[in-house]
């Protein structure tokens, strides 16, 4: 690439190390909320967790690990989640892309058993 998209490319990247993380971090604070649990008793040491296990990983030069429902190709669960979000349209919605987003990624890097992962046209 040009030194011009190169540079594209570095801000980029920026972006989604920060403000993507921190958008998807707003959104688990909602979430929380609606749940009746303030985000501020959980959220801190699963984000620690996850930001450390992420930055050993780059250094390392290892895959970034992840768990969760769509890496273990658990639809009953990401569908409880949305059926529990259908009240909120607009987080039901932002949840779906980003649960799309993890589903192509871990095709693409073939995290989960195929057999068992559900696909993002799954999720309704």
């Amino acid at each position: 690439p040009t030194d011009a998209k190169r540079k594209a490319l570095y801000h980029a990247a920026a972006v989604l190390a920060s403000n993507v993380t921190t958008e998807v971090v707003a959104l688990a604070q909602e979430v929380a909320r609606l749940a009746g649990i303030p985000p501020e008793r959980f959220l801190p040491p699963i984000l620690r967790a996850t930001v450390d296990n992420a930055v050993s990983a780059l250094v390392s030069g290892m895959p970034i690990a992840r768990t969760g429902p769509a890496s273990r190709g658990d639809n009953q669960t990401l569908q409880r989640h949305l059926a529990a979000l259908a009240l909120f349209p607009e987080l039901a919605e932002r949840y779906r892309l980003l649960i799309s987003a993890l589903l192509v990624s871990d095709v693409r890097s073939d995290r989960s058993d195929r057999s068992t992962r559900p696909h993002s046209s799954e999720l309704s």
